[in-house]
């Protein structure tokens, strides 16, 4: 028989995995937050790259929806493979730890071109392009500083949104479509994002990429390790 209660309620809906994720969103702007305002020597990591890709603003969708797709698909990925979930999780946690002393130790701060939107009032929306006009701008004004760029934690968790569709459609075939191919398809945008509404450099994207797929590798292999020397049984509890 089916056990009923609240306790059974947030057993059966996995609320805890989903609380684990939005807890590392939290621990991560607090300390993205905090170590912008630490005085160090600030840098710029402009290349020739950077001056031919474009500016869209469109994807300015992609790159506010990181602030909570990750925590979403990491939650619905807990349903389906707690071992990938907490690989994962793992890997987000080095990933973070580890943009952080760069941030700390190398401070690279994106400088943007004239001519993108910065003064665009709500009163002045009167088309979608405006919108998007107005979105950017007070993207801007928030991060006015422009700091912690290099590694882009975008990139990093747009990748980690990759990796998670990516290990879906390889190996799980129960959950729905949409759980393998939306992951893939915000992940990437995710991470184009970026560089399209000028928040980081291409440098920023490719080293967070590159850092999330490497912590994943090694954070796979040192968990496989261990679970077959009988530990961490309970990441699949």
């Amino acid at each position: 028989m089916e056990k009923t209660g609240f306790r059974a309620f947030l057993k059966r809906s996995h609320i805890i995995y989903l609380l684990i994720a939005v807890a590392l969103y939290l621990i991560k702007a607090l300390l993205y937050f905090s170590i912008a305002k630490i005085p160090v020597p600030i840098h710029q990591f402009h290349m020739k790259i950077d001056e031919y890709i474009p500016f869209i603003k469109y994807f300015y969708v992609f790159y506010v929806a990181y602030y909570v797709t990750p925590e979403i698909f990491l939650w619905a990925l807990s349903f389906y493979n707690k071992k990938k979930y907490w690989k994962l999780v793992i890997a987000v946690c080095a990933a973070n730890i580890f943009c952080c002393i760069c941030f700390v130790v190398y401070q690279v701060q994106m400088v943007r071109a004239p001519g993108y939107p910065m003064d665009i009032a709500f009163t002045d929306i009167k088309s979608v392009s405006d919108f998007f006009d107005f979105a950017v701008s007070m993207q801007y004004k928030a991060d006015a500083d422009a700091l912690n760029c290099f590694p882009s934690l975008h990139a990093t968790m747009g990748c980690l949104e990759v990796l998670l569709g990516l290990k879906l459609c390889r190996d799980e075939k129960r959950q729905p479509a949409a759980l393998r191919v939306l992951p893939i398809v915000f992940g990437v945008g995710c991470i184009l994002s970026t560089m399209f509404i000028k928040q980081h450099y291409f440098i920023d994207a490719v080293a967070g990429v590159v850092l999330m797929i490497t912590l994943y590798l090694i954070t796979s292999k040192v968990i496989d390790a261990n679970m077959k020397k009988g530990r961490l049984g309970w990441i699949e509890k």
